[in-house]
């Protein structure tokens, strides 16, 4: 059984359906939770990315 959050069952729902992925799990002792937001591809995609690779990603270097 996996155990997320809304907003994190949207993003692998997404990711199970538009690409490659793997799993990678989570402790369940003291977990960290994000807040609500919306997600598309491109927000996907550009998570977790510093400026330098946003940058490098959005001129398809």
């Amino acid at each position: 059984m996996l155990a997320m959050t809304d907003s994190q069952a949207t993003k692998f729902w997404w990711v199970v359906n538009n690409g490659e992925w793997s799993l990678q799990l989570r402790p369940i002792t003291d977990p960290s939770d994000s807040p609500e937001e919306v997600n598309t591809s491109k927000t996907n995609t550009m998570d977790g990315l510093n400026v330098r690779q946003r940058a490098r990603a959005r001129s398809g270097q």
